[in-house]
């Protein structure tokens, strides 16, 4: 049998284990009676366990603990004789009195208090198990008060108290918070009392008990964890064997290493323990070494038998309960794609601000200078006014400005008089000047107006930007996660035994996300058909995003029940290198199918710079999760914003398919006609708006349809049926979608050649919608 065969049929044999004592445990639940008596075997075994523990040289403080938290009907007298029994077994009858009559005096207690008011508080009888402890122990105390006695007694009768209110907690419903603790503090207590039974002499079952718990809290609850719970057996231990402190550091060393290797396979975080705990058992020597070694090896092999249900179920119990972290999953991708919209945004307004062209208008003397070139050109005095006498003429200039400025325009008289005088044309010279001026002024306003607009714009995506990033960075409120399918997935995870961390959450569509990592993911992926048994523990069928997917990282994503194929042909104009036509399509997080087709205004390079940018931009901000109508919005503001610089412009055809309902959505911006062929039937949607980057921030021809499996939608540039007789179109489109959307793109780019020539650009998309 092969290492993968072996492995399997452990794991089969570890479930067939696990599901035999779930049905044990269901048909005691059926039979109360069995049930009943369960309890009171439970209790005696429980009540002999403790009371043969002897902690301190002597000390056996738990017996009567357990007696006060067992209650006063059969189940609490069964833990008074097994007290008892355990007792008198491990002491002998003489020594045994004392403790078998604290034990008895705390059940008549609680049988003579159990209809008090004072009864129905959970430190009553604690209070009453530690005084009755401490009276008992006085008498013994007594004739023999040194120090080491005292303090023996201070803490057998402080643990009395402690006991019983642990015991007591442990005893109660798996709902109660408090249970988890006291289970801890019951299971060392018995592993204490464990800890000296020996098998051959060697092997102390406590001990090995203890390593397996401690192993189990480590790789379940990571390194932190389990040096508590490796601390706290330790000190249990240590207590037992009544010598130096041993065994509290070495167990919780050891678990945190063991805790260390917890994303790793479950052998990889015992070997670990097992080194850490033999450095101990070498570096302290003597009568512990060989006991150690066979101790952590054994409980290191329980630990590895334990279903991982079981792991699971103990570590829920006594730390509660651990959900897998949708909810945090959820709040991350929020914050993603918030990131992703402030980024877009700031791509925006870098945009603008790259293109702000430096035009310095307000030198006032420039009007005079553009008033010389256009009058004194060709005037015969020009070399003497404008070269050897410069110095005069540039100060006649400047005294006339001032009074220029004041009046709103030029008059000869605010010329000096030399000048008059010497100017061939002066009122040639004065009316050009005014023309200037007047020239300027327009100038400035049209410029101001522009910035005003284009700063107000710049700033309102600026603004954006940083209203969403702050968003992003503080976004911790919000969950989604579906807490039911997460548990079902947590349960098969650790049905399969594999080491993996996630969880899952349904974004704002209600789509659901699975996110697993960590070393189980190679191992998830050899399991045969894990996609199906993934889909089935979350009752919702998946499909793998590769995208995203990783060698220790696997993304899931709810399956759409439409997929599309997307088929494209084009060819750019006659006697250009490049096409001004640009295109992209995609799909989002969501579930929704997005295709662009942008024409630059003109044709060639500029025209495919328009049209690359206008796709790029659409597509950012669809990706981030923005509407497609608010993303066609921002992408005409844009346009428009740059087209004041560059006089450029781009068509924008948008065509949003969701593939959970078929619903869809058509958004144009001066964009070509759209066709649609659905039930053997042609639609044309067409648009009135002008292109992207001449309407502002104006609102998108917007067309809402069905997209139902079996549809064909066909999407074209300009060059293809603008302005031109476009019948031929939906004949040829039920023709020809049957052969597929590549195959119908590229008939229609065919015909419209043939029909046209290569006058224009031509870019024909095809999409096709079919059942998953």
């Amino acid at each position: 049998m092969t290492v993968r065969g072996l492995k399997q049929e452990s794991l089969r044999l570890k479930r067939e284990a696990f599901s035999r004592l779930g049905s044990a445990a269901e048909s005691l639940a059926a039979h109360p009676s069995a049930a009943r008596a369960a309890e009171w075997a439970v209790k005696f075994a429980l009540g002999a366990a403790l009371g043969s523990a002897r902690i301190l040289g002597g000390a056996s403080p738990f017996s009567a603990g357990f007696v006060a938290a067992a209650g006063t009907g059969l189940g609490g007298l069964f833990a008074l004789l097994g007290a008892s029994f355990g007792a008198a077994l491990r002491m002998g009858i003489s020594e045994s009195v004392r403790y078998i009559a604290v034990a008895a005096l705390v059940y008549a207690a609680a049988l003579l208090f159990k209809r008090s008011a004072a009864a129905s508080s959970r430190f009553f009888m604690p209070c009453v198990s530690a005084a009755t402890s401490a009276c008992v122990g006085l008498a013994y105390l007594i004739g023999d008060a040194t120090v080491r006695n005292v303090s023996v007694y201070i803490i057998e009768v402080a643990l009395t108290g402690i006991s019983a209110l642990a015991y007591a907690n442990a005893l109660s419903p798996a709902g109660e918070k408090r249970a988890g603790k006291a289970l801890l503090f019951t299971a060392v207590t018995v592993m204490a009392a464990l800890s000296e039974v020996r098998i051959f002499g060697v092997l102390g079952v406590g001990r090995a008990a203890a390593v397996a718990l401690v192993l189990s809290s480590a790789v379940r609850g990571g390194a932190g964890s389990g040096a508590a719970a490796g601390a706290a057996a330790g000190l249990a231990m240590d207590a037992a064997a009544g010598g130096p402190p041993f065994f509290t550091p070495a167990y919780a060393l050891a678990a945190v290493a063991a805790g260390l290797f917890r994303s790793f396979p479950r052998w990889a975080a015992a070997s670990a323990y097992v080194v850490a705990n033999a450095l101990a058992a070498f570096w302290a020597g003597g009568e512990y070494l060989l006991p150690i070694l066979a101790e952590t090896f054994a409980g290191s092999v329980v630990f590895m038998l334990l279903p991982g249900k079981l792991l699971t179920s103990v570590h829920e119990r006594v730390e509660g309960e651990e959900t897998m972290d949708g909810a945090e999953r959820f709040i991350g991708y929020v914050r993603g794609k918030t990131r992703e919209a402030a980024e877009a945004m700031r791509a925006v307004h870098e945009s603008i601000a790259r293109r702000l062209p430096d035009v310095n208008d307000e030198d006032v003397s420039s009007v005079f200078d553009m008033a010389a070139c256009s009058v004194c050109g060709k005037c015969r005095s020009a070399s003497r006014c404008w070269q050897s006498d410069l110095e005069t003429t540039r100060g006649a200039i400047n005294d006339a400005t001032e009074a220029m400025l004041r009046r709103g325009e030029l008059d000869d008289e605010d010329l000096p008089q030399h000048f008059r005088d010497s100017c061939e044309n002066l009122r040639g010279f004065t009316a050009a000047v005014n023309a200037e001026l007047r020239a300027l002024r327009a100038r400035r306003m049209y410029r101001r107006r522009l910035n005003e607009g284009r700063d107000a714009r710049t700033e309102q995506y600026r603004g954006m930007e940083e209203l969403l990033s702050g968003v992003a960075d503080a976004l911790a409120d919000r969950t989604d996660a579906d807490r039911a399918a997460e548990k079902r997935l947590k349960l098969f995870l650790d049905g399969a035994g594999l080491q993996l961390r996630g969880g899952l959450f349904r974004d704002g569509s209600g789509r659901l996300h699975v996110e697993l990592e960590g070393v189980g993911v190679s191992e998830l992926k050899r399991t045969e058909k894990y996609l199906e048994k993934l889909s089935a523990a979350v009752r919702t069928r998946l499909v793998e995003d590769a995208e995203t997917s990783t060698r220790t990282k696997l993304r899931f994503l709810q399956a759409e029940p439409l997929q599309a194929t997307v088929g494209m042909a084009g060819v750019r104009r006659e006697g250009q290198r490049v096409s001004g036509d640009s295109s992209a399509f995609f799909k989002t997080d969501e579930g929704t199918l997005c295709v662009i087709l942008s024409d630059g205004m003109g044709t060639g390079e500029q025209a495919a710079a328009e049209s690359a940018e206008a796709a790029s931009i659409l597509g950012r901000f669809l990706r981030a999760g923005v509407a497609p109508e608010l993303s066609m919005k921002l992408l005409s503001s844009v346009m428009s914003l740059r087209s004041e610089d560059t006089m450029g412009a781009a068509t924008a055809d948008l065509m949003c398919i969701d593939l959970f309902s078929g619903s869809a959505g058509l958004y144009k911006y001066g964009a070509s006609p759209t066709y649609l062929l659905s039930g053997g039937k042609i639609k044309r949607v067409s648009g009135e708006n002008f292109a992207a980057g001449v309407g502002g921030f104006a609102a998108p021809d917007r067309t809402e349809l069905t997209m139902k499996a079996g549809s064909v939608a066909v999407i074209v540039s300009d060059g293809v049926a603008a302005d031109r007789d476009d019948s031929w179109i939906g004949p040829l489109i039920i023709g020809e979608a049957g052969k597929g959307p590549r195959a119908l793109a590229r008939a229609v780019l065919e015909h419209a050649v043939e029909l046209h020539g290569a006058s224009d650009d031509m870019t024909v998309l095809a999409v096709a919608v079919s059942e998953r």
